[in-house]
Protein backbone atom coordinates (compact mmCIF):
# COMPACT_ATOMS: atom_id res chain seq x y z
CA UNK A 1 0.00 0.00 0.00
CA UNK A 2 3.07 2.53 0.77
CA UNK A 3 4.83 1.70 -2.67
CA UNK A 4 1.27 2.22 -4.75
CA UNK A 5 1.03 5.42 -3.05
CA UNK A 6 4.51 6.55 -3.30
CA UNK A 7 4.21 5.93 -6.91
CA UNK A 8 1.06 7.95 -7.07
CA UNK A 9 2.47 10.90 -5.16
CA UNK A 10 5.53 10.70 -7.68
CA UNK A 11 3.67 10.50 -10.43
CA UNK A 12 1.71 13.65 -9.48
CA UNK A 13 4.96 15.60 -8.73
CA UNK A 14 6.88 14.86 -11.55
CA UNK A 15 3.87 15.66 -13.48
CA UNK A 16 3.50 19.29 -11.54
CA UNK A 17 6.79 19.77 -12.55
CA UNK A 18 6.83 18.77 -16.04
CA UNK A 19 3.87 21.27 -16.35
CA UNK A 20 5.30 24.03 -14.26
CA UNK A 21 8.61 23.72 -16.68
CA UNK A 22 6.67 24.30 -19.38
CA UNK A 23 4.93 27.86 -18.57
CA UNK A 24 7.82 30.15 -20.45
CA UNK A 25 6.36 33.10 -20.32
CA UNK A 26 6.04 35.42 -17.73
CA UNK A 27 4.92 38.76 -18.77
CA UNK A 28 7.01 41.98 -17.07
CA UNK A 29 4.43 44.17 -15.04
CA UNK A 30 4.79 48.01 -14.27
CA UNK A 31 2.22 49.70 -11.61
CA UNK A 32 2.04 52.97 -10.43
CA UNK A 33 -0.55 55.39 -9.24
CA UNK A 34 -0.56 59.11 -8.42
CA UNK A 35 -3.31 61.50 -7.47
CA UNK A 36 -5.97 62.81 -9.74
CA UNK A 37 -8.32 65.98 -8.71
CA UNK A 38 -10.67 65.36 -12.07
CA UNK A 39 -13.91 63.51 -13.19
CA UNK A 40 -13.66 59.56 -13.86
CA UNK A 41 -15.16 60.15 -16.70
CA UNK A 42 -13.42 62.24 -17.81
CA UNK A 43 -10.02 60.91 -17.22
CA UNK A 44 -10.83 57.75 -19.45
CA UNK A 45 -11.88 59.71 -22.36
CA UNK A 46 -8.69 62.20 -21.79
CA UNK A 47 -6.53 59.05 -21.70
CA UNK A 48 -7.93 56.96 -24.78
CA UNK A 49 -6.42 59.26 -27.31
CA UNK A 50 -3.17 58.82 -25.83
CA UNK A 51 -3.54 54.95 -26.05
CA UNK A 52 -4.11 55.29 -29.69
CA UNK A 53 -1.56 57.60 -30.48
CA UNK A 54 0.94 54.62 -28.37
CA UNK A 55 -1.30 51.71 -31.09
CA UNK A 56 -3.23 50.13 -28.44
CA UNK A 57 -6.80 49.40 -29.64
CA UNK A 58 -9.61 47.10 -28.52
CA UNK A 59 -10.44 49.01 -25.49
CA UNK A 60 -12.37 47.72 -22.62
CA UNK A 61 -14.45 50.91 -20.88
CA UNK A 62 -16.45 50.49 -17.68
CA UNK A 63 -17.70 52.65 -14.95
CA UNK A 64 -19.94 51.94 -12.20
CA UNK A 65 -23.09 53.30 -11.85
CA UNK A 66 -22.27 56.56 -9.84
CA UNK A 67 -19.85 57.53 -12.43
CA UNK A 68 -17.27 57.91 -9.52
CA UNK A 69 -14.62 55.30 -10.58
CA UNK A 70 -13.69 54.12 -14.48
CA UNK A 71 -11.18 51.76 -16.03
CA UNK A 72 -10.26 51.30 -19.76
CA UNK A 73 -8.28 48.25 -20.97
CA UNK A 74 -6.98 48.21 -24.10
CA UNK A 75 -4.27 45.96 -26.52
CA UNK A 76 -1.55 46.85 -28.08
CA UNK A 77 -2.06 46.23 -32.06
CA UNK A 78 1.67 44.74 -32.81
CA UNK A 79 2.70 43.69 -29.83
CA UNK A 80 2.14 41.44 -26.20
CA UNK A 81 1.30 44.43 -24.44
CA UNK A 82 -2.07 45.36 -22.50
CA UNK A 83 -2.43 48.32 -20.51
CA UNK A 84 -5.01 49.16 -17.98
CA UNK A 85 -5.89 52.53 -16.44
CA UNK A 86 -8.40 53.25 -13.57
CA UNK A 87 -9.29 56.38 -12.35
CA UNK A 88 -11.28 56.93 -8.93
CA UNK A 89 -13.05 59.90 -8.15
CA UNK A 90 -13.87 59.14 -4.95
CA UNK A 91 -10.03 58.03 -3.42
CA UNK A 92 -8.33 60.94 -5.93
CA UNK A 93 -6.19 58.46 -7.62
CA UNK A 94 -5.41 57.41 -11.25
CA UNK A 95 -3.83 53.68 -11.60
CA UNK A 96 -1.76 52.62 -14.35
CA UNK A 97 -0.48 49.19 -14.88
CA UNK A 98 1.04 47.89 -18.29
CA UNK A 99 2.03 44.27 -18.60
CA UNK A 100 4.22 42.48 -21.72
CA UNK A 101 6.38 39.68 -22.09
CA UNK A 102 9.32 42.14 -23.79
CA UNK A 103 10.75 43.95 -21.18
CA UNK A 104 12.31 46.69 -22.82
CA UNK A 105 9.32 46.95 -24.57
CA UNK A 106 6.86 46.78 -22.08
CA UNK A 107 8.76 49.81 -20.10
CA UNK A 108 9.18 51.99 -22.61
CA UNK A 109 5.06 51.89 -23.23
CA UNK A 110 5.22 52.41 -19.15
CA UNK A 111 7.70 55.12 -19.36
CA UNK A 112 5.59 57.47 -22.39
CA UNK A 113 1.86 56.71 -20.41
CA UNK A 114 3.65 58.23 -17.16
CA UNK A 115 4.90 61.06 -18.74
CA UNK A 116 1.65 61.61 -20.86
CA UNK A 117 -0.83 64.37 -20.00
CA UNK A 118 -4.37 63.58 -19.88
Amino acid sequence: MKLLFSIAASSVISGSLLAADQAKARPFIYVNSWAYNGSAVQCIENVEPVLSKLKFENFDSQQTDDKRAAKITGYHEKEYVTVEIECDQKLGITVIGVAGIDNDLTYEIYSKLRKAQW
